[in-house]
């Protein structure tokens, strides 16, 4: 970086400008953009090898957790449907049915939603917790595998 000095004959210029270094040639530019390129690709892990920490414990949890997971977007659309049945028991009302006819059929609906909303509930839970449980049990053997490879 340059600075240019102060102007002696202008009093206001109570500061000093600096000035960015820029590259006058193309080719520089170029040169200096394909010298960063020389570093070796960095070998990717496949994905079974990520798993290769787990044992049958960490293989179990994630079985179980990936349930959860699955369960817990099936559910997504079920809720849906089932709003689409709250919406058709209020619009099906005709005059010939009684308010008790109304009250029981939103009653069911409102009790279906309520059954997919508790397992929806512990179907998250399960996957989150068996989850971060055996992401902690995998990484807590990864720590100490590799602290052992450095003491020993």
């Amino acid at each position: 970086m340059t600075a240019r000095p102060e102007d002696p004959n202008n009093p206001e210029q109570s500061y000093v400008e600096v000035l960015t270094p820029r590259l006058q040639n193309e080719d520089e530019k170029t040169k200096i953009l394909f010298e960063c390129d020389d570093a070796p690709p960095k070998r990717q892990v496949p994905l079974l090898e990520l798993f290769s920490f787990a044992d049958a414990t960490d293989k179990l949890l994630m079985a179980v957790g990936t349930v959860g997971a699955l369960g817990a977007g099936v559910l997504r659309p079920l809720m849906v449907v089932l709003w689409g049945n709250v919406i058709n028991s209020f619009g099906s009302a005709s005059a010939q049915e009684s308010n008790d006819d109304i009250s029981s059929s939103v009653n069911k609906v409102a009790r279906d939603l309520t059954i997919v909303g508790v397992v929806g509930l512990v179907a998250g839970y399960l996957q989150v917790y068996c989850w971060t449980l055996t992401a902690s049990r995998q990484s807590k053997r990864i720590r100490s595998l590799y602290v052992k490879a450095i003491i020993t």
